[in-house]
């Protein structure tokens, strides 16, 4: 969507089903405007965004579709309530591009109405995808880069009584981390400790200083099989990253792709792996290429 639409989450909307039927009162338009467009695509439902509003969405997608509502959802509050869609891909002339209404195509007719929701509420392309979420995934690489240069700093002042001196700092290390290898007997005996997080945490930070081009993963089913659309990123850490051309896999999944995926199918939503990837949300992730 853009900048100026909310995005809701389909798993999120799925555990909250119950508890947002519960806490609103829909008007009885509303509530047939809901049966009308999910009997118009088939396989949609649609679920609670306010007392106005309701999301529609795909239960095996990521991303809601759209919304749709009933009520007066003009600027100036004025008028006849209308069955209105609200998606990414309406462009409404009459309002400008910072307004929701920007894209919302309202009508007093159900029948138009629910032509609309079928005509505009589209499931979100890998690339759109991409475009929705990077941002979070720039935002947990830069906020690990700032918190493993902390600790490195922290760890050489533990060590060496302040950061190192970069001319001085490859041969030192090389020496250092030849006498840890080599099992010397350390004067004292918390320094090998020390210097094993060290060099672990300098390999961390190394990890962390590339450009990041990674490959961007949605997995969903498709007629009964794993699909994985994989988008290649680069230079995410970038403000606009470069996007490519999306691919789908089944079964040939490759297997550096793979191998990633399951570590981070492991770790909580917006968590980021140095050297494996990011995990957005269940079944979107980035990883590291």
């Amino acid at each position: 969507m853009s900048d100026t639409l909310e995005v809701a989450y389909v798993r999120q909307l799925l555990d909250e089903h119950e508890s947002r039927v519960k806490t609103v009162n829909h008007p009885m338009a509303l509530q047939d405007f809901c049966r009308e467009v999910e009997a118009a695509i088939p396989g949609c439902r649609t679920t609670p965004r306010n007392d106005k509003w309701c999301w529609v969405y795909m239960p095996d997608d990521h991303v809601a579709m759209g919304a749709i509502g009933y009520g007066n959802f003009t600027d100036k509050g004025r008028g006849e309530h209308t069955y209105t869609v609200l998606s990414r891909t309406i462009v409404n002339g009459k309002y400008n591009s910072g307004r929701d209404q920007h894209h919302m195509a309202m009508s007093t007719s159900m029948a138009v109405a629910t032509k609309n929701a079928k005509k505009y509420l589209r499931k979100h392309s890998p690339t759109e995808l991409v475009k929705l979420t990077s941002r979070y995934a720039r935002e947990a690489v830069s906020t690990m880069r700032t918190t493993l240069r902390a600790a490195v700093g922290k760890a050489e002042g533990e060590l060496f009584g302040g950061n190192l001196p970069n001319r001085k700092q490859v041969s030192m290390l090389v020496e250092l981390k030849h006498l840890l290898l080599s099992d010397h007997a350390f004067l004292d005996p918390t320094i090998p400790a020390k210097l094993t997080e060290y060099f672990g945490l300098l390999d961390e930070d190394q990890n962390m200083q590339g450009g990041h081009n990674m490959n961007f993963v949605a997995i969903s089913v498709a007629h009964g099989r794993q699909r994985f659309d994989v988008v290649p990123v680069d230079k995410l850490d970038y403000h606009w990253p470069t996007v490519g051309e999306p691919q789908v896999f089944y079964e040939d999944m490759p297997e550096d792709i793979l191998g990633r995926v399951a570590v981070l199918s492991m770790v909580e939503d917006g968590t980021n792996v140095p050297g494996v990837g990011f995990r957005h949300t269940e079944g979107m992730f980035y990883v590291a290429r």
